[in-house]
């Protein structure tokens, strides 16, 4: 380890027990969850592979919130998010000691509340949870190709401020303003979001709308399609004039059956190029008992003209309330010059199609 991760280290750990030590007055807790399994992924170069995997159900982070309530309806409030790998210990990204959030602002239960700081996007904040197939079958390996979208929480918003509504008659909204997470010397680049929600106890809908000028696209190598169009083959990260996402989902819940859909566009000025990426999600949860879940999605994506056809099935057995076992079984068929490779797997394949098989546990704390 180095010695900046010997100090990241240490100052999570002393927020850690602060949380601990923490007076009545400021509610502080620490918080978390390890999640980690081993994978069986098909067609990797010339074979097959198994290998450890992290944050398949859910991410592996580790953080610390507060609140501190003063008067009758306003409060103070921070979180401080931090992503690792189980397997290896490391974290996500060794140059931000918290790299998923950290804000602090204040909250009125009449008003709303407003942060200002590093914030996750919408699209994970309001989309992905209720909407999306990864969330609803509870694995990673069903977003998207190249996380475009943003579903996942890996380009979060620096330097910003964040407002949202408190919920009103089943109607909630949300406003970011700041800069897309990119990598140091970059051009500042300028980010804007907006999200709005209406729920009921038995079913939700939201609607989103993001637009990032300069924003780094780091996952292009990931996608099974080489070039990527506006770029050079091979290239890791490139540098986006102008990223814009749209987004609609629904879910319902019917007794112990839950059902989802989601729709998600970008729109990618790269290169002299506008490159447009649609994807389509439905999926269902089916929960027989208290600890039991089953799972199945049906994800298609298109970048260009390449398509990608993607499946799941997942099983997850309760524990307890914090711990859980999973097996998770996936299937990407590529189309129209594509190359299978299921997101986040992170390997390509060399053909049209792959497979995948992981078994997992989790514990949240």
């Amino acid at each position: 380890m180095t010695r900046l991760g010997r100090d990241n280290a240490l100052v999570v750990g002393g927020l850690c027990l602060a949380a601990v030590t923490a007076t009545a007055n400021a509610q502080v807790e620490a918080y978390g969850v390890v999640d980690a399994g081993v994978a069986f992924l098909s067609d990797v170069g010339s074979g097959n592979s198994t290998r450890a995997v992290n944050s398949v159900s859910l991410p592996t982070v580790v953080g610390v919130r507060g609140v501190e309530r003063f008067g009758t309806a306003w409060s103070v409030r921070f979180n401080l998010e931090n992503g690792f790998g189980a397997s290896s210990g490391s974290q996500n990204n060794p140059g931000a000691l918290f790299d998923r959030q950290a804000f602090i602002g204040l909250s009125n239960s009449q008003f709303g509340s407003l942060t200002v700081g590093r914030h996750s996007r919408l699209n994970f904040d309001l989309v992905m949870p209720r909407h999306s197939a990864g969330a609803t079958i509870g694995s990673t390996f069903a977003f998207h190709p190249g996380n475009l979208d943003e579903l996942a929480n890996m380009s979060a918003t620096l330097r910003s401020l964040k407002y949202r509504t408190p919920v009103l008659n089943g109607w909630e909204a949300a406003v970011v303003v700041g800069q897309p997470g990119r990598s140091a010397g970059t051009a500042s680049g300028r980010n804007m979001q907006v999200a709005i929600a209406y729920s009921t106890p038995t079913s939700a809908a939201t609607i989103s709308y993001g637009s990032d000028h300069d924003r780094y696209l780091r996952t292009l190598s990931q996608i099974g399609l080489s070039p990527f169009p506006g770029t050079e083959g091979g290239m890791e990260a490139v540098l986006a004039q102008r990223v814009t996402n749209f987004a609609i989902g629904w879910r319902h819940a019917q007794g112990t059956t839950i059902v989802t859909a989601l729709v998600t566009r970008t729109r990618i000025e790269l290169g002299g190029r506008v490159v447009s990426t649609q994807n389509a999600d439905v999926a269902a949860r089916w929960s027989p008992n208290t600890q039991l879940r089953y799972a199945a999605s049906l994800s298609v994506s298109r970048i260009g003209d390449a398509q990608w056809a993607t499946v799941g099935a997942t099983a997850t057995q309760l524990l307890s309330t914090r711990s859980a076992v999973y097996l998770q079984w996936l299937s990407q068929r590529a189309f129209r010059g594509g190359r299978a490779a299921i997101p986040f797997a992170g390997s390509v394949a060399s053909d049209q199609t792959q497979q995948m098989l992981v078994a997992g546990i989790r514990h949240t704390f």
